[in-house]
């Protein structure tokens, strides 16, 4: 089974979240699911926030924060809060290096050229490992955040 996303990217800027957070953030309107194999996905659901890629200024003339690219940042932004996938309907925890690997899917399924798809992918391992970053990088702020949002406001 090849890796695909199940529905497209839905998203509005949330000026709430970017203040309180500091920095700019998105929310997810509509859940989907990333597909890893018949076996395994990724769900992200409405409600959820989003900065996107996080792409230093350096590198943003080569690697955009949006277009292709932004629905398997979604998808990584997910994986890097929880570190948990789906396998056969339960959650399995993994880790940081494989969630920066179903990033590489991620944008491979997205339509993310070979190139840069390995680019954005080596730039963010690196990091992970530059940093030693192995703990999920959730924020009791951005969870409540996301907890008290009206989903109403989301339609």
């Amino acid at each position: 089974m090849k890796n695909k996303f199940d529905g497209p990217l839905s998203i509005k800027y949330d000026l709430r979240a970017s203040q309180v957070l500091g920095g700019e953030y998105w929310r997810v309107i509509k859940s989907f699911r990333f597909q890893i194999d018949a076996d395994n996905w990724v769900f992200v659901p409405s409600g959820m926030l989003t900065d996107l890629g996080s792409v230093p200024k350096l590198f943003r003339g080569i690697i955009s924060e949006q277009g292709a690219a932004a629905q398997a940042y979604v998808v990584h932004d997910q994986l890097c809060e929880y570190l948990s996938i789906t396998e056969n309907g339960k959650p399995k925890s993994i880790t940081r290096q494989m969630a920066d690997l179903i990033l590489l899917d991620a944008l491979q399924a997205a339509g993310v050229g070979y190139t840069t798809a390995y680019l954005i992918y080596n730039a963010v391992a690196a990091y992970q490992m530059a940093l030693q970053i192995n703990d999920p990088s959730t924020s009791v702020i951005k969870r409540r955040l996301e907890a008290d949002y009206n989903f109403e406001d989301l339609q």
